[in-house]
Parts: C-alpha cells; structure tokens; sequence
C-alpha cells in the first residue's frame, strides 16, 4: 500500500511537473531532485522494500496514479504555451459518460421587402436558430517497456519516462489540431481566391469580404516563410516600428494595416517534413476559435507487471481520450499561391 500522505502526493506532483519543466527546488541540483522523484515513486508502491510484481500485478496503483496527474497538468501547460493554440483552439474538459455539443447560430440576415403603405402581405420567415453539432472523443494510447532490474535499481530515470509520455501526448494532440486547421472544409463560409502567383490585390479583397461580412478586424496567419510572402511596398523612410518587428519577429507585424500573426511551423511525428504550407495564409475575423478540443476524463495508466512476461520486463499502456474537430460560425479566408 501507499505510504504518502495527501501532502506529500501532492508534493510528488508538483515535484514532477517541475522537473518536466526542466525547473529545480531552490539549493537543489538537478540530480537531487531526480533522485527525490524517484525515491517519492518507491514510497507510493510501497516503499523500498517492496516486491515489484506483486504491488503492480492486478492492482491500479498510487505510483500511476501520480504519474497520470502530472501527466494531465503536463499537457495541459504544453498545449497553453503554444500561441496558436491559445488563439485558435477552444477547449472543453468533460468528464467519463458525459457527452459536449457546440451550438452554431444562424448568422443569416432576415429578408426585409419593399411593400406598399397598408400591405402587410409579404412572405414570413421562420425565426432564426442554429445548431448543434458534435465532438466525438477516441481514446490514443501509447504502450512502452523497460526491463524490471532498471527500473527498482533507478538506472532507469522515472521522471524521463514521464517527461517523454508528456511530450508525446503534447505532440500528438498538437499534430492533430494542426491537421485539423490546415483540412477545414471549404463550405459557403470560406473565401478562396483561385490559386496562381502571389498577389497584394487578391489579398486584400479576401481581407475585404471578411470584414464587411463579419464587421470585425481579421487577423491573417501563417507561417513566419508565408509571412514572408506578403511584401508589402515600403518606402525609403520605414518606420522604426516595421524595422523593429522585421529584426524580432522575421516578418511584417501588419499587412496594410490587417495584423499577422506566425504560426510555429512543426514537423510531421518522427520526420523532417513540415506539416505547414509555406505558401498559403489563413484569415479569420474578431476572436474566432475554429479548432475544438474535447478532452474526456483523465489519463490512464495500465500496468503489466514482469512476471506475466516472458522476458521479465515491465510494460506500461497509457491511454488519453480526446477529440479534435472544426466548427465554423464566421466567414474566413484561404488565399494560396504558388
């Protein structure tokens, strides 16, 4: 049985996520902390005494317990400090059984007729709504072993198993928004000049359709190289503001007064291909987030324990359930060159 208390658990946690954020306690090392981390992981399955497959055979135990909570907080800084995602993606956390569903309002404008003075005779419109629409969540997991030896002796770093599942998990979800942003449908809602070399003047006539429908500011985003793209004329005199964002951002802060913001571009998992077009940018109006993401539950560790194996090796199966979809109410632009 474990023998933390509600204090030190918590302690554990926190303890974990820092070093997940590569930070230390003040007057520790690294390896200090590391090693506290871990002899809190030999406490929580029972202390050092304890027999490895029978404190994990058929038991879900406080140690995982501990591991999922960082691993949930983990992903959860991850995914906030990344600036698309905070921009662009709106998040719902629901708990096991319970279902979500977005409401999409009608944006239409009712009809208004010219009539004569004394007629009411004109055809009636039913009054607007919306609808619902739904994120299914799926469960992804990732399974990993280790010989046992390693991990009782602690030659098998504990705080690095979790600090990988966490930046898999973070990857994989961030893979996911990122496909679903460079996917979404082009319905009625989408404005999409026909493709052909890069022109200022297309540019700004999506810029124009989005605003006068919408009556919002748009914000066109892409990536630092896309952003690039859009050369703007500038005069002998630039001003120290467009020279300041050239030399820290990589790019031009506003197209013509229209704000740009730079995507991160990314890799596709375990490639060197960009997920990212280089040549297109995206444009949406006021505080649009279009990305949905519906995280169910928490994560779940599964154990199995070496002696059901072979070759006398502990496997762990971590499972988190979410979904990622696109939900459009507003117009937005898609403007690609080639």
């Amino acid at each position: 049985m474990a023998n933390l208390t509600d204090i030190e658990r918590q302690g554990l946690v926190e303890l974990g996520v820092d070093i997940c954020s590569g930070k230390t306690k003040a007057n520790f090392s690294t390896k200090q902390n590391k090693d506290t981390f871990y002899e809190g992981i030999l406490a929580a399955a029972g202390g050092k005494n304890f027999n490895l497959g029978s404190a994990i055979r058929g038991e879900y135990n406080e140690c995982f317990k501990i591991v999922e909570e960082i691993i949930d907080v983990k992903v959860a800084e991850g995914l906030k400090g990344n600036e698309f995602f905070m921009k662009m993606v709106e998040t719902r956390n629901i708990d096991e059984g319970d279902d979500i569903k977005f409401w999409i309002p009608d944006k239409s404008f009712y009809y208004v007729s010219d009539m004569a003075r004394g007629n009411t005779s004109v055809n009636r419109q039913r009054i607007k709504s919306g609808t619902y629409q739904d994120i299914n969540p799926t469960m992804h997991g990732i399974r990993v072993w280790e010989h046992m030896e390693r991990l009782i002796s602690g030659r098998s770093d504990m705080s690095k198993i979790v600090e990988d599942l966490n930046k898999a998990v973070t990857k994989k979800k961030l893979d996911d928004i990122y496909n679903a942003f460079i996917n979404i449908p082009l319905d009625n809602n989408a404005y999409r000049p026909a493709a052909g070399s890069y022109s200022e003047s297309k540019l700004l006539e999506v810029i124009t359709h989005l605003e006068a429908q919408t009556e919002q500011k748009v914000t066109i985003m892409g990536t630092k190289a896309a952003l690039r793209n859009l050369n703007v004329a500038i005069p002998a005199n630039m001003s120290d503001e467009a020279k300041s964002d050239l030399y820290k951002m990589g790019y031009y802060g506003n197209f013509y007064g229209t704000e740009c913001m730079a995507l991160s571009q990314i890799h596709q998992t375990n490639t060197s291909t960009f997920l990212l077009d280089d040549k297109a940018v995206y444009l949406f109006a006021g505080d649009t987030k279009p990305i949905k993401h519906v995280a169910k539950g928490s994560p779940l560790i599964v154990p199995k324990a070496y002696i059901d194996q072979a070759d006398f090796t502990e496997e762990y199966f971590l499972g988190v359930n979410y979904g990622i979809g696109v939900i459009i109410s507003d117009e937005f632009g898609i403007y690609k060159w080639a």
